[in-house]
């Protein structure tokens, strides 16, 4: 009983900041995928737009 009870103790913390830092990584994988698909659909439409005028 006290093994366990110093496991949750010990474990505690580092699987909160874990979860803390899952947490930041796919905030900003999903920031990455926003900039990215907003990227490719300003340069899709400024092509569009160059096809025409040409």
């Amino acid at each position: 009983e006290d093994y366990l009870s110093y496991l949750e103790s010990g474990y505690c913390i580092p699987a909160h900041s874990e979860n803390v830092a899952n947490r930041m990584t796919s905030v900003a994988l999903s920031l990455t995928v926003v900039n990215n698909v907003s990227t490719s659909l300003f340069y899709t439409t400024l092509r569009q737009g160059s096809d025409n005028v040409g």
